[in-house]
Parts: C-alpha cells; sequence; structure tokens
C-alpha cells in the first residue's frame, strides 16, 4: 500500500512549545522518514524531544530488493500523518495516518497509544457502514438499481440513496433520483462516514412501485409512472401500510384507467 499525496499539516503549540511532525529528510535511514514527531522551544527554536509515534514497514522484497516490489522512488513506502490535532483534555494529541491508524501522544509522559472510540464524546462516533450489493430489478421496461461510489474516496458528497433507472431496450438512463438525503459530511466526527445503502429492494404486487428500505430502518415506496417517493411512517408496518394506500378503491379504479391509457399510448417507462 502506497502512502497518500503528502500534505503538510500545521504545527501546534501550548505554554511556548511547538509541536510538529518531523519533516522528511530522504538522506535519513528509512526508519527516520515518517511516523516522528517531536517538541521545540518557540523563542530558541531548541529541540526538547522527539519520539516515534508509530513505525512504518520496509520489508525488501528478495527477488528485486524493493520495498514489498513496489518502490516507486524515495519514500514511496513512508506513511505520514494525515490528521494532528489537539484532544479536548489538551493534553494529548491526536495523530492519524495514513492507512488510518489513530494514536494519542501525551505531551508531559510522551507516552503514545492507539486511540479508540471510547476517547471520543459518543455523538463524535458513527460507525462505518458497507454497502449490500442487491440484485437489480426489471419493472416496466425500466432496470433499476442501487448506485453508489467507493465511500473511502474521502469527498464530501453523499453517495447513497439514489436509484437508477435504465431503459433495457435502448440502454438510456431515464432516471437518477435520490430518494432519501443523507447526513453531510462532517471533519470532527470519528470514523463518519454518513451513507445509508439499501438493505432491501423489490417490487411491489402489481407491478408499480419499488419498496425500498435502507440502513437506518426507513421505508420507501418509489411510482415508477409518476416518479414520485414516499415514506412510510416510522411506527406502521410497511406491508398494512401499502395497502391502505394502493389498495383502495379509489386508488384501483385510478390504475385501471392508467393502465388502459398507457396501453393506448404506448407509454414506456
Amino acid at each position: 500500500m502506497i502512502s497518500k499525496v503528502r500534505k503538510e499539516l500545521p504545527p501546534l503549540e501550548q505554554n511556548g512549545v511547538r509541536y510538529e511532525e518531523i519533516r522528511v529528510e530522504y538522506l535519513e535511514p528509512y526508519e527516520r522518514r515518517s511516523g516522528w514527531m517531536r517538541a521545540r522551544d518557540i523563542v530558541s527554536d531548541e529541540v526538547l524531544w522527539e519520539i516515534q509515534v508509530y513505525r512504518v514497514s520496509y520489508d525488501v522484497d528478495e527477488r528485486g530488493g524493493d520495498p514489498m516490489g513496489i518502490y516507486n522512488g524515495p519514500g514511496s513506502m513512508d506513511c505520514f500523518f494525515e490528521r494532528f490535532r489537539w484532544m479536548p483534555d489538551q493534553q494529548h494529541i491526536l495523530i492519524e495516518n495514513g492507512y488510518e491508524d489513530r494514536y494519542l501522544v501525551n505531551i508531559h509522559t510522551r507516552e503514545v497509544r492507539p486511540a479508540t472510540d471510547d476517547d471520543f464524546a459518543p455523538e463524535q462516533i458513527y460507525q462505518r457502514r458497507k454497502p449490500k450489493w442487491l440484485e437489480p430489478l426489471v419493472c416496466r421496461n425500466t432496470l433499476y438499481y442501487q448506485e453508489y461510489a467507493d465511500f473511502f474516496n474521502g469527498d464530501s458528497h453523499p453517495r447513497s440513496g439514489l436509484l437508477i433507472g435504465i431503459d433495457i431496450k435502448t440502454r438510456e438512463c431515464v432516471l437518477q433520483r435520490r430518494i432519501y438525503k443523507v447526513a453531510p459530511y462532517c471533519d470532527e466526527l470519528e470514523h463518519y462516514v454518513p451513507e445509508s445503502y439499501f438493505v432491501e429492494f423489490d417490487i411491489m404486487p402489481g407491478g408499480r412501485d419499488l419498496y425500498i428500505s435502507n440502513q437506518d430502518d426507513e421505508v420507501y415506496f418509489f411510482d415508477v409512472r409518476e416518479r414520485k417517493v414516499w415514506q412510510a411512517p416510522p411506527d406502521a408496518d410497511p406491508s398494512e401500510y401499502y395497502d391502505q394506500v394502493r389498495r383502495h378503491w379509489r386508488a384501483r379504479l385510478r390504475f385501471f384507467f392508467l393502465d388502459i391509457w398507457d396501453w393506448i399510448t404506448r407509454r414506456r417507462y
């Protein structure tokens, strides 16, 4: 695994001491290239102490002599700091590296230990969710599927809750609809990923609506004809609620005439 692009992080200051990541010197030994921090006196610029926060493996591939066999120039195996900030107690510094490992450094005792979720307030923790692959559905000449991007790509745009429709005859995209909204990305949260992917994805009886439930236990219905979305009440049984909405005699009569009209006009969805 190659480290991410080098990013310069601003130093932290407290009581006349500046704390910073040690900058990489390519002439230094491998074990000194990344994973180190130092404390300097702000006035005299004297180095007070240095510690190694984490170790970086520079294993040598016996076949070619390159680290891990993927050496791409000086520093290709380095793993730098991605985050460098104070904890609320102002006595520990939180460091997260390019491999998403987190460490806490005590500036008084110089103790280094891995950070856990217990070190953060409950409102700062939102566990990562992995998407579940669901088979696409074909309803009235349209193939529907859930669209999601790689949630490790680091951008701030929501990547879940999007329904895509493809015409099975023309292969054209006829629908891109956000079924539900997700919370925006927030840098202040640990392990925060706002995605909430589809858990269940099915066609309701009659072939007029899609059933969608997500990881937040929310249930939505999508009208494939009018392309409208509505949500089932949280305290209601989804099947009973759907029957009340769609199985009512007025709804049935309306669908009857709509089906006749679709047949006359050769409407495609």
